[in-house]
C-alpha cells in the first residue's frame, strides 16, 4: 500500500522523512517509488527483499535478502541506496558484517510509534511517541498503509509536540551527519 494522505501531508508542509522499502514494495510501486525519489527533503532507504527475519538465515541468505531492494533501486531507479534498516529491527552479527562489508550504514530505530496496531488511538500513539522523543530520536512509522492513525499523529507531533519541545523532523542522513534540514 501506499498512505497518500500521510505523503500529501509531507510533502505540502516539506517534512524531510526517511523510507526504508523493500524489493518487493518498490518493485510493486514503480510510480510511487519514482514520485517519492524525486522529492528532495526525502531519502530512501533499504528494509530487505521481502522483510524475512535475518537472524533465521545464513551469511548468503541475509545477502540475498539485504541486497535485494538495493539492486531494484539501482537497477530500475538510478538511486544508489546506503541505508539499511533491518526487518522486524531483528538482527545477528552476520547481519551487522554483512551490512558493513556491503557499503551500507545500519539504521535501529529507538522510538517505535506502534502505528499498525489497530488498537492504539491517534492519543496513545502520540503520547507514546511524544513522551520518548529527544535530540537524536528515529522513530519508525509506516507509510504504506498499515498505520491506520499515522496522518493523524503525524500532523500533531510535527505541528504541536517537536515544536514544544525544541525538536524538528530530518532525514536519517542529516542526523548521522549532525545537519539541519532546509527550510
Amino acid at each position: 500500500g501506499y498512505d497518500k494522505p500521510l505523503m500529501d501531508f509531507l510533502i505540502q508542509h516539506r517534512i524531510p522523512s526517511t523510507f526504508f522499502m523493500s524489493g518487493k514494495w518498490a518493485s510493486k510501486h514503480e510510480e510511487d517509488v519514482r514520485h517519492l525519489l524525486g522529492i528532495d527533503f526525502f531519502e530512501i532507504g533499504t528494509h530487505g527483499e521481502v522483510h524475512a527475519h535475518l537472524p533465521m538465515h545464513n551469511a548468503d541468505e541475509q545477502r540475498t535478502e539485504i541486497l535485494g531492494p538495493v539492486k531494484v533501486l539501482h537497477e530500475h531507479y538510478a538511486h544508489d541506496a546506503t541505508l539499511f534498516r533491518p526487518p522486524y529491527g531483528e538482527y545477528n552479527d552476520v547481519t551487522i558484517d554483512l551490512v558493513k562489508a556491503l557499503g551500507l550504514r545500519f539504521i535501529q530505530w529507538n522510538i517505535e510509534s506502534g502505528d499498525p496496531d489497530p488498537r492504539l488511538s491517534t492519543e496513545q500513539i502520540l503520547t507514546r511517541v511524544a513522551n520518548r522523543a529527544k535530540p537524536g530520536s528515529i522513530i519508525v512509522f509506516h507509510a504504506n498503509g498499515k498505520g491506520k492513525e499515522t496522518r493523524q499523529v503525524i500532523e500533531r507531533l510535527t505541528i504541536e509536540v517537536l515544536p514544544h519541545k525544541g525538536l524538528k523532523p530530518m532525514t536519517v542522513s542529516e542526523l548521522l551527519n549532525c545537519q539541519s534540514s532546509t527550510p
